[in-house]
């Protein structure tokens, strides 16, 4: 016993060491300085209340970013608002002058809105902030920004909602009353040991780094892990048979939407209030311009060419008609 205990302590002691490590160099690097304006909740993050901070977008500007006191870039301290804005670097557009930005533009139309986007969150993530913040806003109205190109991956890949679901789970929402039977519970060992994954992910570098080269490994063969390419996958799920990591991002995407809907039929419910969704489809760059080769990686991307020689075909038989 003594000696299974001593090879245990000799193989965690690197990541110990490792995690020290990254601590104090966290700590006293200038390099990492921009890291003291966020702020990390179990399931998502946001920026610390009250922060001013400079960023430097593609064309050379520096833009300032102001968070108010809740955490989150509004021109407003004053969270209470009509129409309370989910989504993520498209809304909360970080690179563009807060009096640019589309949650702005909205304002200036003489609107009362709250944006509570944070950059590099999914739907799933947006749940949470949802959860949280629905109370402090008192909306009337709940917009979820839904970008095609990236948001089913960072669906794919997490956080997961059990923890909303365990919350909301005797409310019943429209969508499944009206539509189709609600999702059933995900009950495999993956699922319940995702939780304990991403806190060790957060609170360990080590397990982090092990993680992210995993990660990247996968996504080789595994399209949906890489950034911006599982749009292909999810533009060619219709044409082919379904592949599996689109169907979790997908069912992951209907599963947040889903929560999205039991926490403001709650909320309703409380306060007698009568909140509604609105989903607000963001087209990705290849839609607009009508090409994929707007897509990071889609030459080697399998399903980009299987999605290809669909388009193509169909173009034929256009022609051919």
């Amino acid at each position: 016993m003594k000696k299974t205990l001593k090879y245990f302590i000799l193989l965690c002691l690197p990541f110990v060491l490792f995690d020290v490590y990254s601590y104090i160099r966290a700590h006293y690097s200038s390099n990492l300085k921009a890291q003291s304006y966020y702020q990390t909740n179990p399931y998502y993050w946001n920026y610390l209340p009250n922060v001013s901070f400079s960023v430097t977008n593609e064309e050379g500007e520096n833009v300032t970013v102001q968070s108010d006191k809740l955490g989150f870039r509004n021109a407003t301290s004053e969270p209470k608002a009509d129409f309370m804005l989910l989504g993520d670097s498209f809304i909360n557009a970080a690179n563009t002058p807060l009096e640019a930005t589309y949650a702005q533009s909205l304002v200036n139309k003489g609107l009362s809105v709250y944006n509570t986007s944070v950059d590099g969150t999914g739907t799933c993530h947006q749940a949470y902030i949802l959860n949280d913040y629905i109370e402090k806003v008192q909306p009337k109205v709940v917009v979820l920004h839904f970008y095609l190109g990236n948001d089913f991956r960072d669906n794919f890949l997490g956080p997961g909602l059990e923890e909303l679901e365990h919350a909301h789970e005797k409310k019943e929402t429209p969508l499944a009353n009206e539509t189709k039977p609600p999702i059933s519970q995900d009950l495999s060992l993956k699922s319940q040991l995702r939780p304990l994954k991403n806190f060790l992910v957060d609170k360990s570098p080590s397990i982090k780094l092990i993680c992210d080269t995993i990660f990247n490994v996968k996504s080789q063969a595994n399209n949906m892990n890489a950034y911006d390419r599982g749009e292909i996958m999810v533009l060619a799920f219709d044409e082919n048979q379904p592949d599996p990591d689109t169907s979790l991002a997908i069912k992951n995407t209907e599963k947040a939407i889903e929560s999205l809907l039991k926490i403001i039929l709650t909320y309703n419910q409380k306060h007698q209030a009568s909140v509604r969704l609105v989903v607000v489809g963001i087209p990705s760059k290849a839609q607009v311009l009508l090409s994929i080769r707007e897509i990071t990686g889609y030459e080697a991307d399998k399903g980009g060419e299987c999605f290809c020689a669909t388009v193509r075909q169909k173009n034929r038989l256009q022609q051919a008609r």
